[in-house]
């Protein structure tokens, strides 16, 4: 009997990790970038597009879903490899650490940054302040620096900042120096630093290995500290904690764009 409910406990252990393992996978999500927050625009290259691209960085207005239940959220570009595109596109929500697409993923460690990096500066102090100014040269130094953090992690792609346009005088000194204090900040970050809750939204790649219509972005998965997010679609995730959950109870019971064609 003792034999028996082990394996029992074994055979429901083996059929929940098989499912959370499925449900922590991609979940499919109608994306439509809306539009431009606030934002600089800047010269990059990059290794798959091109030179002295002059393109938005900053805030990108996304919106998740359609009809009643859509929902808006604040977002930066993960991806300096692809234009974006306009229009509604099927995409995917993913762990953070698994995007972009080829030639990504970035590296965990990238991730993290990129959570501390939101979690501090994604604040009414920063890149969501009411002073115009102050948001655009903060956003774009946040949009630089994730660029830089994701490409420094993936290997046989490359990107770099040549300039920052000033568009109002004084901003392309600020936003590099925004960018200056940003390093600063993760260079001094441990692990105990707060982090964001956030997910990357990504197009993927086609059966036959092609890239898929546009670029990958974070988002956060919720609101409060970490600014700017909503909840988005999370049915995969809960299913699995839930069925991490039953498996406890189980044991215990037995006592077991360039700026006209935006990249960001």
């Amino acid at each position: 009997m003792y034999h028996r409910e082990i394996k029992s406990i074994l055979a429901v252990a083996t059929v929940f990790c098989a499912f959370a393992n499925s449900a922590l996978k991609a979940n499919p999500i109608t994306v439509t970038e809306a539009g431009i927050g606030t934002n600089d625009t800047v010269y990059i290259n990059s290794s798959t597009l091109g030179s002295d691209l002059h393109v938005y960085a900053g805030i990108v207005d996304l919106t998740l879903g359609t009809g009643p239940s859509a929902t808006s959220v604040d977002s930066f570009c993960i991806d300096p490899w692809h234009w974006s595109v306009s229009g509604p596109q099927s995409y995917q929500s993913e762990l953070l650490s698994h995007a972009p697409k080829p030639p990504g993923p970035m590296s965990a460690a990238a991730a993290v940054k990129i959570e501390q990096l939101w979690e501090e500066y994604m604040t009414s102090s920063f890149v969501l302040s009411s002073n115009s100014h102050t948001a655009d040269e903060w956003s774009a130094a946040m949009q630089l620096e994730i660029w830089q953090t994701v490409a420094g992690s993936v290997s046989g792609a490359t990107y770099s900042l040549v300039s920052v346009d000033n568009n109002f005088s004084g901003e392309a000194t600020a936003v590099l120096a925004d960018l200056a204090n940003m390093n600063t900040f993760l260079a001094d970050a441990t692990s105990s630093t707060l982090k964001a809750d956030l997910e990357a939204v990504t197009s993927g790649i086609s059966r036959d290995g092609k890239d898929n219509p546009g670029q990958d972005y974070v988002i956060a998965t919720g609101g409060g500290s970490s600014g700017g997010g909503v909840p988005t679609p999370d049915g995969g995730t809960t299913a699995a904690l839930l069925g991490v959950s039953v498996l406890g109870i189980l044991a215990l019971g037995r006592g077991l764009r360039n700026s006209s064609s935006r990249i960001g």
